[in-house]
């Protein structure tokens, strides 16, 4: 279900059901209809939520035909708008466009407004306008009523709220451009919406605001005069990330070449926005103390940041200043401060990717490509499908110091030879949670990692990850070894950088609730261990001679322990079980074990366990390192507790 139809929908069942609402109020069995009507929502955030905001409210038997109409009006209809200035009125602009036909310009467009002192929240607009308008494009929406879904990130998860297209006017006058809160004078709503939706979102207690101790704390007011927050706070409830705050003491750090200037640079280049919090009034490089700018460029020529005001077209001449390192660094007022939305996501790990290093060189029928080289269109190999063309490029980016703070973004690197002769024919790189495909089965690349072929690459620059989408999921030759496709999932695309251009390239198709796998992955188990051996044996050949440390810690019907080697870690131990006459068996030790801690040797893996065979008795059983026969010993758990803590 798509989120107009399930808001539209589930708009006419509230409205159906109040207006069966009688004098007692709510019934129990309507309160029923609302807890089931938000359990078939599944996975529509912005109506599953709204809704559940208007349950929680006035979700119980007893409730008011009034009270629960009111409830609709404000999170269905954004009936509820904020208290407007003095000397404002709120009129209804419906019939305006939300956004405009083209990006490119649209921040000088945008001006803040008056009296309101909300800078902080008007200079990210203008900052997104001008760097990452999808971050603008997935905030807002039209419902296709003459209402809008707002989404705001917070640090309790994105919040969501709906807003009307009322939007202060002066008294007296017909256009908004008139008012003193934010618009943009190309006559689209946008800007002004999202101002509106945030003084909305505080009022809600869904939105914060930084109070003078220093914590967050919701206002509670539904007003423009009331809007408030801290220097980076619209920065965040855009872009749902962490924000570094970068000073400007340094002015080496500054100038062409230096760190900060890098990362700005980067910043700019890849779609994260950066504003600059002016504490210090400077008139005669035309910075306005206690004022937020946006900061939308580096001159390549001058090695000047170009600050662009926030106050926009009503003052034009001071729309946009340039200024050098040292103009920067002469700001060392407490507050002066660059801050950039660089950093991790506020409620969840750092996105993970899923997808093949820049330089990666994939099979086509035209030979090998780097993967950096194609484009939508082209064709590939494919193991199950044969010649098929590519329907859409993934890319992920990510600055050598943001890879310092999340190292699982780093690559796992597959040397050559490490899956089979000549496969991969040289080293391969693909990130963690990308899969390859190991005879019949999808085994991840993080699964992979022994420390001896295949290891977590160390890196020291940027990383730029491309992944490949076809029409379904399938496998492709990647320096000759048969690696995983994109496989379509709305939760894992959203990682992606340029989701956006995926969403304009197919705006109608639907987005998988979980991904369709060309072939089974198993993540633990005999199915996954049988993929995994001849590469351990592979990679025993290449390591040093072992040096297995462990025990048995389990010896009845359930066979338990753990096993790593000291002088290859990471590698995982293949125990062979002996037990009389019957076969031998093997297995490998790599289960997490986050309880064993063996001084001066980081062991979290190698654990097993398996019940008992049939027929065999536990005082028979013997288990050995499988290259070298080396026994491991039963030891019970509180005696290996106590001799690992001792050392």
């Amino acid at each position: 279900m798509s989120i107009d139809s399930a808001y539209e929908s589930t708009l006419s069942t509230l409205q159906a059901i109040a207006g069966q609402i009688g004098p007692a109020g709510l019934t129990a069995s309507q309160a029923g209809q609302l807890d089931a009507l938000l359990a078939s929502l599944g996975e529509d955030p912005y109506t599953q939520l709204i809704l559940n905001s208007v349950i929680q409210a006035g979700g119980a038997a007893g409730t008011t035909q009034a009270a629960f109409s009111a409830l609709i009006d404000q999170w269905f209809l954004g009936a509820d708008d904020p208290a407007p200035l003095p000397g404002n009125t709120m009129v209804n602009f419906a019939s305006a466009p939300l956004f405009p036909v083209s990006w490119s310009g649209a921040y000088h467009m945008v001006q803040q407004g008056y009296e309101n002192g909300d800078c902080w929240l008007v200079a990210a607009l203008v900052e997104a306008a001008a760097i990452s308008p999808s971050d603008l494009t997935s905030a807002i929406w039209a419902n296709g009523n003459g209402t809008y879904g707002v989404r705001f990130y917070s640090p309790t998860g994105p919040q969501y709220l709906t807003v009307n297209a009322d939007l202060m006017v002066l008294q007296g006058q017909s256009g908004f451009i008139s008012g003193e809160g934010a618009n943009s004078t190309d006559g689209t709503l946008w800007a002004g919406l999202l101002e509106k939706a945030y003084a909305e979102a505080q009022g809600d207690e869904i939105a914060f605001s930084l109070s003078t101790d220093g914590a967050y704390s919701a206002p509670g007011a539904n007003s423009y005069a009331t809007l408030q927050g801290g220097w980076d706070e619209m920065l965040k409830a855009l872009t749902g990330r962490t924000v570094n705050n970068y000073g400007l003491g340094n002015i080496a750090a500054l100038a062409p070449g230096g760190t900060v200037y890098q990362t700005v640079s980067y910043d700019l280049q890849n779609g994260l926005d950066v504003l600059l919090a002016s504490n210090t009034d400077v008139p005669a490089d035309d910075l306005i103390g206690n004022h937020m700018y946006a900061v939308t460029g580096i001159d390549l020529t001058t090695g000047n940041y170009i600050l662009t005001n926030p106050w926009g077209q009503t003052d034009p001449a001071d729309a946009e200043t340039s200024l050098s390192a040292a103009q920067l660094n002469a700001l060392t007022g407490a507050g002066d401060v660059i801050l950039a939305a660089d950093g991790g996501l506020l409620t969840a790990p750092p996105p993970v990717p899923n997808c093949y290093l820049r330089g990666t060189l994939i099979l086509t029928p035209r030979g090998l490509r780097p993967i950096e080289r194609l484009v939508i269109g082209d064709e590939v190999i494919t193991r199950f499908g044969g010649l098929r063309p590519i329907k859409w490029i993934a890319e992920q980016k990510f600055p050598a110091y943001f890879l310092k703070k999340n190292s699982p973004l780093a690559p796992v690197r597959i040397a050559a030879n490490a899956l089979a002769e000549c496969v991969p024919r040289r080293d391969l790189l693909v990130s963690a949670g990308h899969s390859m495909l190991l005879g019949d089965v999808l085994v991840l690349a993080g699964d992979l990692v022994n420390g001896v072929t295949i290891t977590q690459a160390e890196l020291y620059g940027d990383i730029h990850y491309f992944h490949i989408e076809l029409d379904t999921h399938d496998c492709i030759l990647a320096e000759g070894a048969w690696s995983e496709t994109y496989a379509n999932c709305a939760s894992h695309r959203a990682l992606f950088h340029n989701a956006a251009q995926y969403r304009a390239l197919y705006p109608h198709e639907p987005a998988a609730d979980a991904p369709r796998l060309c072939a089974k992955r198993p993540e633990a188990g005999p199915l996954l261990d049988a993929a995994l051996f001849q590469i351990i044996i592979r990679a025993e050949r290449a390591a040093r001679p072992p040096r297995m440390i462990g025990c048995i810690e389990r010896l009845d019907e359930k066979i338990q322990g753990w096993a790593a080697d000291a002088a290859n870690p990471g590698l995982p131990v293949r125990l062979k079980i002996l037990c009389g006459a019957a076969p031998p068996a093997i297995c490998l030790a790599r289960g997490p074990r986050p309880d064993i801690h063996v001084p001066g040797l980081e062991v979290n893996r190698g654990g097993f366990q398996f019940p008992l065979p049939a027929g065999m008795r536990a005082a028979e059983i013997v288990i050995g390192h499988a290259l070298t026969g080396e026994r491991l010993e039963f030891w019970p758990q509180l005696a290996r507790a106590s001799m690992v803590a001792t050392g």
